[in-house]
């Protein structure tokens, strides 16, 4: 996946998905090297990112 630019006009929604995904220990955040990480803690959620990712493409 590509990451959120820092000027992203939705980038606070990103931040509120990230911080429920995370709430439901779906994900795991941390920082490396100066930028936040987002890890995936459950397989179900990378399928749906990956079904999600296809939708947004053929949208485009």
């Amino acid at each position: 996946m590509n990451p959120v630019p820092a000027n992203y006009k939705k980038a606070a929604d990103v931040e509120a998905i990230v911080q429920k995904l995370a709430d439901a220990r779906l994900i795991t955040t941390d920082e490396q090297a100066g930028k936040d990480t987002v890890t995936i803690s459950h397989e179900s959620v990378d399928r749906c990112l990956a079904l999600a990712e296809k939708t947004s493409q053929r949208k485009s």
